[in-house]
């Protein structure tokens, strides 16, 4: 009960994680906890991410992201809780050393001021 207590304000004082876009999963938020703990997040492209042999949507982070994506367009349309969604997102930039919201393709862009 406490540890639910603290979520709620934990988030509470994080806008940005007030609206998302999909509903929440139970099934697919232990799913995800269970792909966690068993793989890494790979093959990070722009907008998705392997982990495990399911392809995850990472983009739209907090509000519609870390839930399963097809490359055929068929998606589950249910995600995880924000607290799942806070620790996929630490993991995911832990394995692949790159912040969410930066591409893997993007060049750096180098200030060059004289």
């Amino acid at each position: 009960m406490i540890n639910k207590i603290f979520d709620f304000l934990f988030f509470l004082f994080k806008p940005s994680f007030w609206l998302m876009s999909d509903k929440y999963s139970k099934e697919w938020d232990r799913k995800l906890l269970e792909l966690m703990d068993k793989y890494e997040f790979t093959q990070r492209e722009k907008h998705t991410a392997k982990l495990g042999n399911n392809l995850i949507w990472i983009s739209s982070y907090p509000h519609a992201c870390f839930h399963l994506y097809n490359l055929f367009g068929s998606e589950l349309k249910a995600r995880p809780s924000r607290k799942t969604i806070l620790r996929a997102k630490e993991k995911l930039e832990k394995e692949t050393g790159i912040p969410i919201g930066h591409s893997v393709n993007e060049p750096e862009i180098i200030n060059n001021i004289s």
